[in-house]
């Protein structure tokens, strides 16, 4: 007999570093930043980790990296108790990532992504 699910999500995830900066520096400039956070993220991903923690029964579908960063997807997405049986791990292929730069005295933020 098949499982049943309350939600299924299928596609994007993103393992996200997050920089949070006093302020952007101008153009060609240089800032320091405050805090650097590396976090599961992406939109469907996430989506099914915050269905998981209300109580539904998720299930995720979609394509990992084998790298760290998609291992840190992986443990995040396992510990929230998402089923992850159609997940296929993509060999010698990094995770999709982003760069998240926060400017800390407006919460502003710029993304740099990569999706290879």
């Amino acid at each position: 007999m098949s499982q049943r699910f309350d939600v299924v999500g299928v596609g994007l995830n993103a393992t996200d570093t997050m920089l949070v900066v006093p302020h952007f520096p101008p153009y060609g400039g240089k800032v320091p930043f405050h805090h650097e956070v590396l976090s599961p993220g992406g939109q469907v991903a996430s989506a099914m980790v915050t269905c998981a923690r209300l109580g539904l029964r998720a299930k995720y579908i979609g394509t990992i990296g084998d790298d760290e960063r998609g291992r840190i997807q992986i443990d995040s997405l396992r510990g929230s108790g998402i089923d992850l049986t159609d997940v296929q791990i993509r060999g010698n292929c990094p995770n999709q990532s982003a760069y998240i730069v926060i400017d800390q005295s407006t919460g502003e933020r710029t993304v740099f992504w990569s999706r290879p």
